[in-house]
């Protein structure tokens, strides 16, 4: 690791110390994930927060972007795992994967995902039914990449895959 120059970008991290301590997750696992040791000398440890942020001098950071399996929108932290697990609940998606893309004149990230489904077409009015019961609203995608699937369709009372 090394310090960041003014101006330049660098994730956000904070040392851990008897003043301002780490508590933790509920998952011991989760929690050592995100311990970084022997950052700046031998026995530190620094909490990751996964932010990556731009140096403005003055003790003044701004936020860029997040790093990992998450983005950022509307102020809140979205976990591409769990749109993806919405998504992957509603019947006819074979397989979705979601991420962040800038918006011009925006902060953050907006929601996108990529969707693989079974059948003719995806009722779209069902699939945002479905998103706004399984998710907060600024963790539900604002653009979908459409494919159906490529996998051919056999009649139901024959439909066996191996």
């Amino acid at each position: 690791m090394s310090k960041v120059k003014r101006g330049a970008v660098g994730l956000l991290i904070t040392e851990i110390t008897d003043k301002a301590p780490f508590d933790g997750y509920t998952d011991k696992k989760a929690s050592d994930a995100k311990l970084l040791r022997d950052v700046m000398k031998k026995g530190d440890v620094w909490f990751n927060t996964g932010d990556l942020v731009r140096d403005q001098g003055w003790r003044h950071i701004q936020f860029v972007d997040r790093v990992g399996d998450t983005f950022r929108w509307k102020g809140e932290n979205v976990a591409t795992t769990e749109v993806e697990g919405a998504l992957n609940s509603y019947a006819g998606i074979e397989q979705a994967v979601a991420y962040g893309v800038e918006v011009p004149g925006t902060d953050g990230r907006a929601g996108m995902a990529a969707l693989s489904y079974v059948g003719d077409k995806l009722d779209g009015a069902a699939l945002a039914a479905h998103l706004r019961a399984q998710l907060p609203a600024y963790a539900i995608p604002l653009f979908l990449r459409l494919r159906a699937s490529r996998r051919p369709r056999l009649p139901s009372s024959t439909a066996r895959w191996i």
